[in-house]
């Protein structure tokens, strides 16, 4: 907090699923709660603060969800990244291999009760959180070896995250977007919350000083753990109080000027 309050610029950098909100039983069941909303925007409100969400959500998706307050997006893992009002694609990329990884998958959900397949615009995702874990162990691994075969054809890359693999085109990651967000928004502060493994690799390249917080005991390269996302609302929730000190403070001097 004591760097936070020094910094004129500062960059605060949040993953959504898993860190901001749990786990939902399915992914569009995971909407932000008005309360989670409000949070969000009183952070935006000040001007030398500047709030992204990082996520593996469709842009679309976000948009209806958090369109109301002025926030930065990574969506898709990488795919897109919105800056100042505007989204761009962060590498060229195209979604002709769909065509040959969707029957693949849908054959191995059939083998796996509870899994299905999310499709995004250049990504697809296979969940297995709703199955059971020991087969769900054994169903990933004859998927990712079937997969092996097409990667090199297409040009693609699996990502095993939490009860889920990703398939997408190789390059594409979290990191790669964020590292363009550092270079467009100019900070003296950082701060980052995250849960898997897309999100330790933007941990990996965020300047020495920043704040990072893995959410989940596991081993991280972030410097602090966090048990869950009430935690993480918590850690949030003083930011907030220090700006609304920031605010009295600069009215009282105001009034006594």
């Amino acid at each position: 907090m004591k760097s936070y309050a020094a910094a004129k610029k500062r960059l605060l950098l949040i993953d959504y699923d898993g860190t901001l909100v749990e786990f939902a039983k399915f992914p569009e069941l995971a909407c932000p709660s008005a309360n989670l909303i409000e949070t969000l925007s009183k952070i935006t409100e000040d001007p030398n603060t500047f709030l992204f969400i990082l996520s593996g959500r469709d842009r679309f998706t976000l948009e209806k969800w958090f369109g109301s307050i002025s926030t930065g997006f990574v969506a898709e893992n990488g795919s897109w990244v919105k800056i100042n009002k505007n989204w761009t694609m962060v590498d060229r990329t195209d979604d002709e291999w769909k065509k040959v990884i969707l029957p693949i998958l849908k054959k191995h959900i059939a083998r796996l009760p509870g899994s299905f397949a999310e499709e995004k615009e250049f990504s697809i995702v296979w969940h297995f959180r709703n199955s059971e874990n020991s087969l769900s162990v054994t169903r990933m691994k004859e998927l990712q070896d079937e997969l092996s075969q097409k990667l090199g054809v297409y040009d693609l890359e699996v990502s095993s995250e939490i009860k889920s693999i990703e398939i997408r085109k190789k390059g594409t990651s979290k990191a790669k977007a964020v590292k363009k967000i550092l270079e467009t928004m100019s900070h003296d502060f950082v701060a980052c919350w995250g849960d898997d493994t897309s999100d330790e690799r933007v941990f990996d390249i965020l300047p020495h000083n920043a704040v990072t917080f893995k959410v989940g005991i596991e081993k991280t390269a972030a410097k602090f753990n966090l048990l869950n996302s009430t935690d993480v609302k918590l850690s949030i929730e003083k930011i907030i109080e220090h700006q609304l000190q920031e605010a009295m403070s600069a009215t009282n001097d105001y009034f006594s000027n």
